[in-house]
């Protein structure tokens, strides 16, 4: 099993950040690639009164990768599907979201456990 976490929270995994930890399910990784998001933490953190959002996700190297975020569904979809290959995740990975900015996401690179 892959956790994805950042480095810098792999001695401590508080952040002056909001963040979620994700387990990737078999729709997330190989087929549909739609991500629900913690429905709580969306309510909390993004905007509900668009049709979409585009944002970013920026993997441990500051590399980007532009997504769709479609708030009715608390969905992430688009370029999810780039990240989710790029980085080889498999059903049953663990995947730290942080929330940096309103519409950006930092999501690290695998470490075994």
């Amino acid at each position: 099993m892959l956790i994805f976490i950042f480095s810098c929270h792999v001695s401590n995994l508080q952040s002056k950040h909001p963040s979620f930890v994700k387990s990737m399910l078999r729709s997330h990784v190989y087929s549909c690639f739609w991500l629900g998001l913690p429905t709580k933490f969306c309510e909390s953190y993004l905007p509900k009164h668009q049709l979409k959002l585009d944002v970013v996700l920026e993997d441990e190297e500051g590399i980007e990768y532009e997504a769709v975020y479609i708030p009715e569904r608390t969905d992430l979809t688009g370029g999810w599907r780039a990240f989710a290959l790029d980085h080889k995740l498999d059903d049953g990975d663990a995947v730290v979201f942080e929330h940096t900015e309103a519409a950006r996401f930092k999501v690290g690179s695998p470490i075994c456990i």
